[in-house]
Order: structure tokens, then C-alpha cells, then sequence
């Protein structure tokens, strides 16, 4: 009978002993949840910080992108009045020389024309005489 009670009292100890690893465990258990709950609520802010930089990044990338771009076609605008700017002289100056070849050749016809009247002039005094 002695034996029967020491090995009821060692078998009560186990499941006390049993019992107290379960809870501890079971505490474990909560505490490690709750960490593992705490970390993933700050990996996902960072991820959301993250994921956030990024789009601002890349907004940032395409509002760079367009400035270029914009200065691009500005450029190329630019280099095309220029290209119209200098073929305008260019004819300009062509316009101008071709006036002033027809002044001189109008220039030299009024002379021609009044070199005529002259000698014409000069006959009808010497006629006269």
C-alpha cells in the first residue's frame, strides 16, 4: 500500500510537473504570438514605408522624365527656328541683291534713256544753229 501511495505522489508530481511545462509553454506560446504579432505589424509598416518610397521615387522619375522631355522638343523647337531664322536671311539677302541688280540694270536704263535725250539735245541745238 505504501508502494501504491509513493508511486500515486510521484505520479501526482508528474502531472503538477506536466502541468506547470503545459501552462509555460502555453505562455510561451502567447508571448511568443504576441511577438510574432508585434514584428509583423512593424515589418509590414516598413514594407508600407518601403513600397511607398518607391512610388515616390518613380513619380518623381517620370514628373524628370517629362521635364526632359519637355526641354527636349523646346530644344529641337529652338534649333528649327533657327534653321527658319537663317533660310529667311538668307533669302532675304538673295531678295536684296536681286533688287539691287534690278535698280542698277532700271539705273542704267534711265541713264541710257537720258544719255539719248541728251545727244537728241545736242543734235536739235546744233540743227538749230
Amino acid at each position: 500500500m505504501e508502494e501504491e501511495k509513493k508511486f500515486k505522489q510521484e505520479e501526482d508530481e508528474q502531472k503538477k510537473v506536466a502541468k506547470v511545462a503545459h501552462d509555460s509553454a502555453a505562455t510561451v506560446t502567447v508571448e511568443e504570438e504576441a511577438q510574432m504579432d508585434k514584428l509583423q505589424k512593424e515589418k509590414d509598416e516598413i514594407m508600407k514605408e518601403a513600397r511607398d518610397e518607391v512610388k515616390k521615387k518613380l513619380e518623381e522619375e517620370k514628373e524628370e522624365k517629362k521635364i526632359q522631355d519637355q526641354q527636349k522638343k523646346e530644344e529641337e523647337q529652338a534649333d528649327k527656328l533657327k534653321k527658319l531664322e537663317r533660310k529667311y536671311k538668307k533669302k532675304l539677302r538673295e531678295i536684296e541683291r536681286l533688287e539691287g541688280v534690278q535698280d542698277r540694270e532700271l539705273n542704267e536704263s534711265e541713264q541710257k534713256k537720258l544719255d539719248s535725250k541728251q545727244e537728241l539735245l545736242e543734235q536739235l541745238e546744233k540743227l538749230s544753229l
